[in-house]
C-alpha cells in the first residue's frame, strides 16, 4: 500500500517530531566534526566527533547536563593519568592500567560525571603509546572544548527540543492516536493485517510513557491535572483497541461496518485537537446490545471527560 507508506513518511518527516529534530542536529554536528577530523592532519582528531556525539542528546536539558558532567569527569581523568602514569612499569603497566580503567568504565552509568573519569583514563593511557602524556592530556581537553562549543551552538539555534515542548507534543500525539481508518473501512471485505495495529499500539504506549514520566515530576497541582488527561487518553485508546480487536477477529455483523467506517472518519477529523463534536458521536445503526455499540458508548463517555480535562490544562497544548 504505497499510499499509506507515503502518508506515513509525510507524518514522520515533520519538524514537530523529536526524532526528526534530533536527527537534524545530529547530522549537522557529526558532519562538521567529522569533516574537521578528516581534513585536519593532527594527532587524535577523532576525539572531536567522538566527544560531540556523546554530548548531543535528544533533549536540550540532557545535553546541557552532559556538558557539565563530561568536562568534570574528563578533567579528573586527566589528573588521574597525570599522577599515575609516571609510576606505571613500562608497556605492561600501561596496558594493565588501561584494562582496569575500561573495566571500571563499563560499571558506571553513562552520562554521570564518574563515567568520563575512566573513559578518559583509558583513552589517555593508550594515547601515550604514540604521543607524550602531557600532549595527550592537552589534546583531550582541547577537543572536548571544541565539541562543547559546537554542540552548544547547534542545540541553541537548530530546532532545539526542550522537555516541556516535547511533553506538549507527546500529549498531542497521544490525543491524535486515532483508529486505523483504512483497515476499519475495508474490513468487511478483507481481513486487515494485525501489523499496523501493533505499530499504532507500540507508538501510543511509548509516547504515553514518556509523557507520564514527565508529568509525574511536575508540581503536585499540575501533575494531578495532567494525570487526569493522560488516564482519559489511555481509556480512549483502550476502547479503540477493543474495537480493533472486534474487527481483527471478525466478530462484527455486516450492518456494523458502514457505521464503523463513518465513526472512524469522524474521529479522525475531530480528535486532533479534541473538539466538542467528539462527545456527540452518533451511534445510530449499531445494534444496541452489540459489543461494538457498548465499546463506542464508553468511547463517547471518555471523550466528554477528555474535553473537560483538556480545557483545564495548566499549559496550552
Amino acid at each position: 500500500p504505497w499510499r499509506e507508506v507515503f502518508a506515513s513518511g509525510r507524518r514522520r518527516l515533520n519538524l514537530n517530531n523529536f526524532e526528526v529534530r534530533f536527527a537534524l542536529r545530529l547530522a549537522v554536528v557529526m558532519t562538521i566534526s567529522t569533516t574537521v577530523s578528516l581534513l585536519w592532519e593532527f594527532e587524535h582528531t577523532y576525539w572531536f566527533p567522538l566527544h560531540a556525539f556523546l554530548l548531543l542528546q535528544p533533549s536540550y536539558e540532557e545535553s546541557a547536563h552532559r556538558m557539565i558532567t563530561r568536562p568534570v569527569g574528563t578533567a579528573i581523568g586527566c589528573l588521574v593519568v597525570h599522577l599515575v602514569y609516571p609510576w606505571l612499569p613500562g608497556l605492561t603497566g600501561v596496558f594493565a592500567f588501561a584494562l582496569a580503567m575500561i573495566s571500571l568504565m563499563y560499571c558506571c552509568t553513562p552520562g554521570s560525571w564518574v563515567h568520563p573519569i575512566f573513559s578518559t583514563s583509558f583513552a589517555l593511557a593508550l594515547a601515550t603509546l604514540t604521543v607524550k602524556e602531557g600532549q595527550a592530556i592537552q589534546l583531550r581537553l582541547f577537543y572536548l572544548l571544541l565539541a562543547v562549543a559546537l554542540v552548544l551552538v547547534v542545540n541553541r539555534f537548530l530546532v532545539p527540543t526542550r522537555k516541556a515542548t516535547q511533553f506538549r507534543h507527546n500529549l498531542r500525539t497521544c490525543a491524535a492516536s486515532r483508529p486505523p481508518t483504512g483497515s476499519w473501512c475495508s474490513a468487511a471485505s478483507t481481513r486487515p493485517a494485525p501489523e499496523r495495529s501493533g505499530e499504532i499500539l507500540a507508538c501510543f504506549h511509548l509516547v504515553y510513557h514518556e509523557a507520564a514520566r514527565y508529568a509525574a515530576a511536575l508540581p503536585a497541582g499540575e501533575a494531578e491535572r495532567y494525570r487526569t488527561v493522560l488516564l482519559t487518553l489511555w481509556n480512549l485508546f483502550a476502547h479503540v483497541e477493543q474495537v480493533e480487536c472486534l474487527v481483527l477477529t471478525g466478530e462484527l455483523g455486516e450492518e456494523e461496518y458502514p457505521v464503523l467506517s463513518r465513526l472512524a472518519g469522524e474521529i479522525q477529523e475531530l480528535l486532533d485537537p479534541p473538539r466538542p463534536a467528539l462527545a456527540e458521536l452518533g451511534l445510530e445503526g449499531l445494534p444496541a446490545s452489540g459489543a461494538l455499540c457498548r465499546a463506542m458508548e464508553r468511547y463517547r463517555h471518555n471523550a466528554r471527560l477528555l474535553l473537560e480535562a483538556w480545557e483545564k490544562q495548566p499549559v496550552s497544548c
